[in-house]
């Protein structure tokens, strides 16, 4: 039997809380990695601090947007999840930047790749927002419908 009140739709979690699950998370992998390449078990390039970010960033776009459709006040959560998404960005690139000794310019193409994933969340979360209205819109015009006979 399916429980709706189970459903990971009708769990509510703030983009801050999502974006410290994802740091926490971010923080036990580089850790992982700092003591595996301490003790000398892993070949571990510079530029790999630069892919853990951009994973771990993806991460976070994938469990923002699941979490859009549980949002009581749609408003406040995109602009927290936007404000949230660029000091994400900030903190891991400032992290990756001092433990690799590339800036994001320098790191190949982890640049480009932080501008596709920043353009394809701007238009994730504008597709779930308007799948969200046209959803609005057909329940009213079903109530109305229903109503009427």
């Amino acid at each position: 039997m399916h429980n709706d009140k189970e459903s990971i739709f009708n769990k509510s979690f703030k983009p801050f809380q999502q974006a410290l699950l994802v740091l926490g998370i971010y923080l036990l992998l580089l850790g992982a990695v700092l003591v595996l390449k301490w003790i000398h078990w892993i070949n571990f390039a510079a530029l790999d601090y630069w892919k853990y970010a951009t994973s771990i960033i993806l991460f976070y776009i994938m469990l923002n947007c699941v979490f859009c459709f549980s949002a009581k006040e749609k408003l406040f959560y995109y602009r927290n999840s936007i404000f949230t998404y660029v000091g994400l960005i900030l903190i891991l690139c400032v992290v990756s930047q001092y433990l690799s000794g590339y800036s994001i310019f320098e790191a190949e193409s982890y640049s480009w790749i932080l501008t596709v994933f920043s353009i394809i969340y701007i238009a994730l979360i504008t597709m779930i927002n308007l799948m969200r209205k046209i959803v609005e819109i057909a329940i009213k015009q079903d109530k109305k419908l229903t109503d009427e006979k």
